[in-house]
């Protein structure tokens, strides 16, 4: 799509899998596994590309059927957003808290909405995912070095420019940020008065940090699991969720975010190999 159709169409997009992931949620009974009631909201989107990315990547590795799936995925994405735009509104009590610590995530959000100019993820990341879309698989040219690098994060790019929409692909990155926000958001509500001001201060220089500019910028695959690894962190030092006695969907859910994000980036191997343990 031509600007400014695909600008708007992937945050169409990127609605309708907030949707989604809150409909898989509730449904399934997931809110004290991410994190409870007040704060499941954070992690929806992460939910479903977490469910989406590996069936991409079985897809684009097997070689067969890869547009179909997208097509089903992107049909599944829209519905939940045409279906939920009456209920769009924004609670004014969160405002007020968020006054502070949400100007960063804003800014982050309208930076993540510009064109593709990064030159790494011009490069490679761009060019396997727009591979896999022409092909239906992961790309074998040994002239083409770059793209041995490639990991399981670039059929998510690639999902995002078969449904026409560019910056859908830095989007995905953008939510990896607001996980990383609802983790801090969690230990906030949790701290005591005391450290209340300085928790929001420390949330306010974590999130400036000018790392993040450039992560949420491009289509890299990696921000996106940061903010997975950071929730599951959380999750594990931080809350009060206990893994014993649980649903075997707790355990499935645990383990594909963890193999997700090393699939994705063999950086994040060690990092998933002690939150496993």
């Amino acid at each position: 799509l031509q600007a400014p159709f695909s600008l708007l169409f992937s945050i169409f997009l990127f609605y309708g899998c907030y949707c989604t992931g809150n409909y898989i949620i509730e449904k399934f009974k997931l809110k004290d596994f991410f994190l409870g009631e007040k704060n499941y909201k954070f992690f929806s989107i992460l939910l479903v590309f977490n469910i989406i990315q590996p069936i991409l990547y079985i897809s684009a590795l097997a070689g067969f059927g890869f547009k179909i799936i997208s097509l089903i995925i992107g049909t599944i994405i829209i519905f939940f957003s045409i279906f939920n735009l009456s209920n769009l509104s924004i609670e004014k009590k969160k405002i007020k808290f968020f006054a502070i610590t949400l100007l960063p995530l804003i800014l982050y959000f309208f930076s993540s909405l510009g064109p593709i100019t990064n030159a790494d993820s011009l490069d490679y990341h761009a060019g396997v995912a727009a591979y896999i879309l022409n092909y239906g698989q992961y790309p074998d040219l040994k002239i083409w070095f770059h793209s041995i690098q490639a990991g399981a994060g670039e059929v998510l790019i690639s999902l995002s420019f078969f449904l026409k929409s560019e910056q859908f692909a830095s989007l995905i990155q953008f939510s990896g940020l607001i996980s990383i926000f609802g983790s801090f958001y969690y230990l906030i509500k949790n701290s005591t008065k005391k450290k209340f001001i300085s928790n929001i201060f420390f949330i306010i220089v974590v999130i400036s940090s000018p790392l993040f500019i450039q992560l949420s910028t491009s289509i890299k695959p990696q921000l996106f699991y940061i903010g997975t690894l950071t929730f599951l962190f959380t999750l594990i030092f931080f809350s009060k969720f206990q893994f014993r006695n649980k649903r075997k969907t707790i355990y499935i859910l645990f383990l594909i975010f963890l193999s997700n994000a090393f699939l994705a980036k063999f950086n994040f191997l060690l990092s998933s190999s002690i939150l496993f343990l």
